[in-house]
């Protein structure tokens, strides 16, 4: 054997790398910002972020609380944040169970909006649009806008790489834009058709904390399923921690939707997810992070229709 046989080594991860590039795609501002290796670095490079990150676990118990509070609050909303160092993705796991707490904060200037805009005897579609534009404003649309890039994969293409390459792409189109016109029309809708304000008020409160709480279920499920992983965001395998805030915020919606609604909703909502957990996990091989966004909006409406139609 000669030495230039020797000194042959095929580039055997290149294609690893090139597999995994299309299914870590970001969305836009649908995710806390990762100060780890870039895209295509060395596995062995990844394993040593997750490990340091993995390390912030030796602090405070109220340090990490307040940590855990604010990177949920950084993946929810676009508010600025007074987080240092900058969160990392493997963070986003240790904090799910915070979610439903963030929905419910992030749902009390939208419900004080909406009864306002009732006592100063505007109609209620108008009481609606102004809660849904301080909801959109408080979180940016990052739930809505990857919504409507996982409407535009599935509406462009058939085949399953050519849906998870199309989620690479920045902005939803066409497709996407117009299911994003339609969702903010249905909400509108719904939000707007409530029998009386305490039920509006009720609405959005249980819509923006339990939806997200059914996320923090629903990422779990997708941890703990043949390996499986949220592309993207290195959550952490068998956080059963979530599951008390998720179960806690569900069972929010009996007092919360006025009891007979909020019994209703509860099934509903966990038959509604499931499917858009089912479909997403068929559709793409897995769950991409456009996903979260998605299971968090099928919740969301399901709520407010549960709520509309006042059991």
């Amino acid at each position: 054997m000669t030495d230039s046989e020797t000194e042959k080594d095929p580039p055997q991860a290149d294609s690893a790398s090139a597999d995994a590039t299309p299914v870590d795609a970001e969305p836009a501002g649908a995710e806390p910002k990762d100060t780890g290796p870039a895209e295509g670095a060395p596995v062995e490079d990844a394993t040593e972020t997750e490990a340091g990150a993995a390390g912030d676990d030796d602090g405070e118990p109220a340090i990490k609380i307040v940590r855990d509070f604010l990177v949920a609050a950084c993946f929810w909303t676009w508010l600025p944040l007074p987080l240092d160092p900058s969160p990392r993705r493997a963070e986003l796991g240790r904090s799910r169970y915070m979610f439903p707490l963030i929905g419910i904060l992030l749902g009390l200037l939208p419900a004080f909006v909406f009864m306002l805009a009732i006592w100063l005897h505007l109609n209620p579609f108008a009481a609606a649009i102004a809660a849904l534009v301080v909801m959109l404003g408080l979180t940016g649309g990052r739930a809505e806008i990857a919504t409507a890039s996982i409407l535009e994969a599935l509406c462009r293409s058939g085949n399953r790489d050519t849906r998870v390459k199309i989620l690479a792409e920045t902005r939803p189109g066409y497709y996407g834009m117009f299911g994003l016109i339609l969702l903010v029309l249905a909400k509108l809708a719904l939000l707007g058709s409530v029998v009386s304000i305490w039920h509006g008020v009720g609405a959005i409160l249980a819509a923006a904390a339990v939806s997200r709480g059914i996320t923090a279920v629903a990422t779990w499920f997708a941890d703990s399923m043949d390996g499986d992983r949220i592309a993207g965001l290195e959550l952490e395998p068998g956080r059963a921690l979530v599951w008390i805030p998720a179960v806690a915020s569900v069972l929010l919606l009996v007092p919360l939707l006025w009891f007979w609604s909020g019994l209703v909703a509860i099934p509903l909502v966990i038959v509604a997810t499931g499917l858009a957990f089912v479909g997403c996990r068929s559709a793409f091989g897995g769950l991409p992070v456009y996903s979260v966004g998605l299971l968090q909006q099928v919740a969301e409406v399901t709520i407010l229709l549960a709520a509309v139609a006042h059991f």
